[in-house]
């Protein structure tokens, strides 16, 4: 009997600390809202910052790409405007050297008849 008494006090024990803890839990629910109410109003303020940063970051990033794009262009123009002036400077030299070369055998023919 003394046995049954004491797994009965047990039983009966546990059973006490789940009532105590559902009256601490009953007690701790109106600021479980209240702390879920702020955590959910710094989840959003958190949230709309990072809005807020990436929209920035994406603004900047479309700056950036329209003013490399922008100098990319003029970049673009500046090399074909210096390869056709390259063309152009190699084509006269070629020209002026065919034309030394022609008054070079001009001269040399000229030399060789003097010399006959």
């Amino acid at each position: 009997a003394v046995v049954s008494t004491q797994s009965t006090g047990k039983k009966g024990k546990k059973k006490g600390d789940k009532k105590s803890k559902s009256k601490s839990q009953k007690s701790k629910s109106p600021n479980k809202g209240r702390d879920l109410d702020i955590e959910g109003v710094t989840r959003t303020q958190i949230l709309e910052c990072k809005l807020d940063a990436t929209e920035k970051s994406r603004s900047e990033y479309r700056d950036k790409a329209r003013k490399l794009l922008t100098e990319n262009d003029l970049l673009q123009t500046q090399m074909s405007s210096t390869e056709r002036d390259t063309i152009e400077v190699i084509s006269y030299l070629k020209k002026e050297d065919l034309a030394k070369d022609q008054m070079i055998e001009q001269l040399q023919g000229q030399l060789k008849n003097l010399k006959q």
